[in-house]
């Protein structure tokens, strides 16, 4: 059974329909995620999803599979984190352990052997 919820999305208002509390998948075939897959984002993760940080001002969307790689931009397959973790992930070679929610951000060197996400 679906439901219907307003909330406040950063700084607008949002009726954002879920099944449950899942947010129904936002699929775009571009790299730029959408104003509404940006809207599910914001809905679902709230702050930075690195385990222990707590920011949830100005969270900067992230490809959880690089874009290069899929070329598609999912809400399932995305992530949103503050300026800090982004760039860490992005510029220095850190990447999320794998799987939704917070989670542990691993550092190069404990990537070997790991798993893609």
């Amino acid at each position: 059974m679906a439901l219907e919820q307003i909330r406040r999305v950063g700084s607008f208002l949002a009726l954002v329909l879920t099944k449950g509390v899942d947010v129904i998948n936002v699929t775009h075939l571009g790299r730029q995620f959408t104003a509404h897959q940006q809207t599910a984002l914001e809905w679902s993760d709230d702050e930075c999803q690195v385990l222990g940080c707590a920011e949830h001002r100005r969270l900067e969307r992230d490809h959880r599979t690089e874009w290069s790689i899929t070329h598609h931009t999912r809400t399932d397959d995305a992530d949103r984190m503050c300026k800090f973790h982004h760039w860490l992930k992005t510029v220095m070679g850190f990447r999320l352990e794998p799987g939704h929610g917070k989670r542990r951000m691993l550092a190069p060197d404990e990537l070997v052997g790991a798993r893609p996400p």
